[in-house]
């Protein structure tokens, strides 16, 4: 049995992940700058809104202790290098996933897509609209992070090498926000996936969605389609029914499930590498405005 400390801001959301997990011993821990890592676990998982304190990560992987970087923000792409050598270093386990992929409409797609249900993935369509809002550091400094996990979310469920990249942006004005950004991805072999990224929503509520056609079928998942109409007098609203936040149970389920069959967790430093190097050819092609051949990709 892995024991298991589970590090999150939130605390609702940290109870609410030890509480669904099977096959660990867990128990919370909230302090975002724990003063010595717990000797009583083998592995601890950091979730939740922003990045986690990279001391607190490196000082757990020095200690032996495995890592789940689960957050929807990770440090920067330089820190996760070093951290990635520490782990190493160490003999231990780090493990950065991108949480959008085990949300449960793209976790129906990907099983879709492994049973051959859908045939070859010819176009990934992606939408993320947000209001504007100052953006964590991402790994790219001209990317937006969301826009980050978005690419690292085509290339899942794509599958298949990319050769091409070709971006372009609209800004408003020398705003840090009010930007619109469209990323285009060729595949060798044939496929491609198109990406468009906004912050220029009012305060509110964002919008997403989802497309994957493939040569035997086709997958959506749009936040338009889930939208309940609410009567509470004066007009009516419409109000989403979100995901929850199920799917990040799942994905600290998939990390204590792989060190307990002593296997590799996904989020290796060569899976974010191939990212990185995609999200340079986006910054490339945005800089010079040509289509980009991404480096070692």
């Amino acid at each position: 049995m892995v024991h298991l400390t589970v590090h999150s801001a939130e605390e609702a959301l940290g109870r609410d992940v030890v509480s669904r997990l099977r096959g660990a011993s867990t128990a919370t821990w909230t302090d975002s700058h724990p003063h010595a890592p717990p000797q009583n676990c083998d592995a601890a998982a950091f979730v939740g809104h922003g990045p986690p304190e990279p001391r607190a990560i490196h000082d757990l992987l020095r200690a032996g202790k495995h890592v789940l970087v689960g957050t929807d923000a990770r440090p920067a792409r330089d820190i996760l290098e070093t951290l990635f050598d520490t782990a190493r270093q160490a003999n231990t386990c780090l493990a950065v996933v991108n949480p959008d992929r085990y949300l449960p409409s793209r976790q129906l797609i990907r099983q879709q897509l492994d049973a051959g249900k859908l045939g070859d993935p010819v176009l990934v369509r992606m939408h993320r609209w947000e209001p504007a809002a100052p953006h964590a550091a991402s790994e790219s400094p001209a990317l937006p992070e969301p826009l980050v996990r978005d690419l690292d979310l085509a290339l899942w469920l794509l599958g298949k090498p990319t050769d091409r990249v070709y971006a372009v942006e609209q800004r408003a004005g020398d705003l840090p926000c009010g930007r619109f950004l469209q990323v285009h991805l060729g595949c060798a072999g044939g496929g491609m996936a198109l990406v468009d990224y906004a912050d220029a929503l009012p305060p509110g509520a964002g919008y997403q969605s989802l497309s994957v056609i493939g040569t035997a079928g086709a997958a959506y998942a749009d936040d338009h389609s889930n939208m309940q109409l609410v009567y509470d007098g004066g007009h009516p609203r419409a109000v989403r029914t979100d995901e929850g936040t199920t799917y990040v149970a799942a994905m600290v389920q998939a990390f204590v499930a792989q060190l307990d069959a002593g296997g590799d967790p996904p989020g290796s430093v060569t899976s974010w590498q191939t990212v990185w190097g995609l999200a340079d050819a986006v910054s490339r092609s945005l800089e010079t405005g040509q289509a980009i051949a991404p480096g070692g990709i």
